[in-house]
């Protein structure tokens, strides 16, 4: 091994030190090596760049550390080599150096010669500016992007709000026609007041629903433990769906508490249903089954999950007309339809909401479809 001499060790001791700095020099390539004595003379140093050695050819072993970082850029390392071996402390750095920023660890490992216990200190010294310049780059791309969704976020919530009152005003203006002056209007005067009155009807819809997405796109704060059994149960109950005979809906016998916002999970499951109950086949009486179960992150390899950990796994499965599954993706962008508006009511927002509400919680949804067999939608939230 380059640089490696033997002062006053046996050779067992001379073995064992170059097991270790072979282990280390294989597994840090990127770094410049140093091990080094409790009277900080440097046993052995190897590795490229060279950044305390420079450019020198000269051999460092039995040099001093402390002598080598008295003075230069690197200075900053003199304190806490100077302690190492008192506090047996491991010390790990950053610094930025003229526009560079480098990672120095720093830490005593055991070492048993022949006679005696003793400690080896090790330092490592590594360029990390390129991917500190990259980290910085992408911090900034992210808080971009969270400017332009806060805007889009306002400007979603500030033009369905204001849209609301002139809407109102047409609805009730419309309203006081029909009531009052229907039986003068003529021809096909009757006919088309009544398809303002349904569009404006649509449009409040639309609008209510762009409220929804506005506000399910703020994931910041209330983020609380969360029964998700009661919020299903406060969901069915607020609707009736278990009082309607035309619908069947089996629910797991539990349901688990994770961290999450309360509201947010409520539109989650309430936008799941209203799809499963209005997709629904004429000839043939409505069957949701919610699924459940617990998986980790190396169990779902087909979601691309944020963080590793356990998992709350929610499956809705319908009876309904299904979809193709080419389309699996297409049915969460905002306002995608692929039916009519004649056939299916609705504005195309609502499974938006709910990748959305999925996104906030840092968890992944997935559709899988078959024409005229049914749905399945599967939601995946991380515990914590």
């Amino acid at each position: 091994m380059k640089n490696f001499t033997q002062p006053e060790t046996s050779v067992d001791d001379s073995a064992r030190m170059l097991k270790l700095y072979q282990l280390l020099a294989n597994s840090l390539a990127d770094n410049e090596i140093f091990l080094f004595d409790e009277d900080y003379k440097i046993i052995m140093t190897e590795g490229s760049p060279r950044y305390l050695r420079l450019q020198a050819e000269e051999n460092f072993v039995g040099k001093n550390l402390n002598e080598l970082i008295e003075t230069g850029k690197f200075s900053f390392l003199k304190d806490p080599v100077t302690q190492l071996f008192q506090t047996n402390s491991r010390y790990d750095l950053e610094h930025e150096i003229e526009g560079s920023f480098y990672t120095t660890a720093l830490y005593a490992a055991e070492h048993e010669p022949a006679e005696e216990k003793k400690w080896i200190g090790v330092l490592l010294i590594k360029d990390i500016t390129a991917l500190t310049r990259k980290q910085r780059e992408l911090e900034l791309l992210n808080k971009r992007i969270d400017r332009s969704n806060q805007e889009l976020e306002n400007f979603a919530y500030v033009a369905s709000h204001d849209l609301h009152a002139p809407l109102r005003k047409i609805q009730s203006f419309g309203k006081l026609l029909s009531d009052r002056y229907s039986e003068a209007l003529t021809g096909n005067g009757q006919l088309y007041l009544e398809r303002i009155l349904e569009s404006t009807k649509r449009m409040e819809r639309l609008l209510d629903d762009l409220l929804s997405f506005s506000r399910s796109t703020r994931s910041d704060g209330g983020m609380v433990p969360t029964d998700l059994g009661q919020v299903l149960q406060e969901v069915l109950s607020d609707n009736n769906l278990l009082d309607q005979p035309e619908i069947t809906i089996n629910t797991p016998t539990a349901l688990p508490v994770i961290r999450a916002v309360p509201s947010q999970m409520q539109q989650l499951f309430q936008n799941l249903l209203d799809n499963a109950c209005k997709f629904k086949r004429l000839d043939v009486p409505t069957v949701i089954d919610i699924r459940y179960r617990q998986a980790t992150t190396a169990e779902l390899p087909e979601f691309e999950l944020w963080v590793e950990g356990n998992y709350c796994v929610l499956e809705f499965a319908d009876n309904g007309i299904g979809f193709d599954q080419e389309n699996a993706e297409r049915i969460f962008n905002i306002f995608q339809r692929l039916h009519g508006v004649s056939e299916f009511q609705g504005s195309g927002i609502g499974l938006a909401i709910c990748k959305k509400v999925v996104d906030n919680h840092r968890g992944a949804i997935k559709a899988t479809g078959v024409p005229g067999a049914g749905a399945i939608f599967t939601i995946v939230l991380p515990f914590e």
